[in-house]
């Protein structure tokens, strides 16, 4: 969902959110992506009008990346989905799981140069290194990275490294990426 050249300038906006989280600009079409993780929504912000549309979706959803157009990946308590903004909530359909391990649940996302889909999961009393780090490849085959991670974090790349964080360790981990 990461497109280089960087967002315009825009004056600010209050949008309310529960717990908003997962930016995702879409420069193609001047569009924030954002989601309301505990208020179960997906958002698309209008950075020329200032508009503001959602989709409201059955559960906790933690992360969105641009496909195409207006289709989009989001992840949901343990599952990746496709889903069509335009056709709305009905539209969704999961795409790839990762296993339900006790209280965890996906966090971030984002997608890397190569167009991979890389998320990860969290402990949610967010004590135990009970999370991991997966990624997605065009295929929707969801592989395991890492294991061992309380909260995954801000992801971002540069060249042929991606840097990871877990939130409760304080650190940024670099990860050299491998192409499929």
């Amino acid at each position: 969902c990461w497109t280089p050249g960087g967002m315009p300038q825009a004056s600010p906006v209050v949008l309310h959110a529960d717990l908003g989280e997962g930016p995702c600009w879409d420069e193609a079409s001047g569009v924030l992506w954002w989601v309301d993780i505990t208020g179960h929504r997906v958002h698309k912000f209008y950075a020329e009008s200032g508009a503001d549309a959602l989709v409201e979706l059955p559960d906790l959803t933690t992360t969105v990346a641009v496909c195409q157009g207006e289709q989009l990946l989001v992840t949901q308590r343990h599952t990746v989905n496709l889903l069509d903004f335009k056709a709305g909530a009905g539209s969704l359909r999961v795409a790839g799981a990762v296993p339900a391990v006790a209280d965890t649940r996906l966090n971030d996302g984002k997608c890397d140069p190569m167009g991979r889909f890389w998320f990860g999961s969290m402990h949610m009393p967010e004590t135990s290194p009970s999370g991991a780090l997966y990624r997605m490849d065009g295929d929707y085959s969801v592989h395991k990275m890492l294991d061992g991670v309380t909260i995954s974090n801000g992801m971002a790349w540069t060249g042929d490294r991606m840097f990871f964080i877990d939130s409760p360790t304080r650190r940024v981990l670099p990860c050299w990426l491998v192409p499929c």
